[in-house]
């Protein structure tokens, strides 16, 4: 055999290991799908190698929420239906908004319920939180809208992102997850004070339980080293999920995150917070 067939040979086979190698991939890819549900913090996402951020209305409809979060807004309402406020803020910043009725009317919150606020000057985040607060219920970004539903609804979506932290953190061989201990620790119910003993009841009836109460984490000064700088002023960040629902992984340079979608924007803006922090001195 000449050496020309031999290379002519070679290369016969290496095409067709590479055409079997593009079957599997496509094979798995649609009996399985890509993975979803990985993003990085502020809306970036993780997509497969050669894939098109572009390509999914959802993901770009979310980084226009996450952008418009941050805007400036004004909210005038008095005796105003909570449906016509959701159609005012979807008109005024042009994002995708919608009340998750079935957790609200399990709550008891209507789409006629009323609500009487009035503010502007401050984003839109601050101003949902303390719109929606008096009727207990929360705003996540979900599946390319603005959703409003109760906060026991919103802990049930547990959402995978992750997050790249390499400008956060030192060459150290433990930075990454010292880091992420140190997040968990904020993200996670502080202690709170012991609840009350539970009122006396009739014989024979049931005994009340006294929920423990959620506890507002508050990220104060003294936050230096591995690059974070320090944070005066400090951040507010909401109740937080049940501690079991919260779970970060180092991997590298990188924090994967498991949590409820309201934590996980939460932990957005801290690291955006932390960044400028870094970033300006201050």
């Amino acid at each position: 055999m000449t050496r020309c067939s031999l290379r002519v040979e070679a290369n016969v086979a290496l095409k067709l290991i590479c055409c079997s190698a593009v079957v599997v991939l496509a094979a798995m890819a649609l009996t399985t799908g890509f993975p979803t549900g990985l993003s990085q913090a502020m809306g970036d996402t993780l997509v497969p190698a050669g894939g098109d951020k572009e390509a999914d209305p959802s993901q770009q409809s979310e980084a226009k929420i996450r952008v418009a979060l941050q805007q400036a807004t004004t909210m005038e309402f008095h005796e105003t239906p909570l449906q016509d406020v959701v159609d005012y803020l979807k008109d005024l910043h042009k994002i995708q908004v919608q009340l998750d009725t079935k957790p609200l009317e399990d709550s008891g919150v209507g789409t006629d319920t009323p609500v009487t606020f009035s503010i502007k000057g401050v984003s839109l985040d601050s101003g949902l939180k303390l719109m929606l607060k008096p009727l207990e219920l929360t705003s996540i970004v979900k599946d390319g809208v603005l959703l409003i539903t109760t906060p026991q609804a919103a802990d049930e979506i547990i959402e995978l992102r992750v997050y790249d932290v390499a400008d956060l953190v030192e060459n150290e061989p433990t930075a990454v997850k010292d880091f992420g201990s140190l997040l968990e620790s904020l993200l996670k119910p502080t202690s709170a004070p012991a609840a009350a003993p539970p009122k006396p009841q009739p014989a024979g009836g049931k005994q009340s339980q006294t929920p423990t109460p959620l506890v507002y984490g508050v990220v104060s000064g003294g936050m230096g080293g591995g690059g974070m700088g320090g944070m005066g002023g400090g951040m507010l960040l909401a109740p937080q999920a049940p501690p079991e629902k919260i779970k970060i992984v180092p991997f590298r340079k990188l924090l994967l995150v498991s949590a409820p979608t309201a934590t996980q924007d939460e932990l957005s803006r801290l690291l955006a917070e932390i960044r400028e922090k870094s970033r300006t001195g201050k």
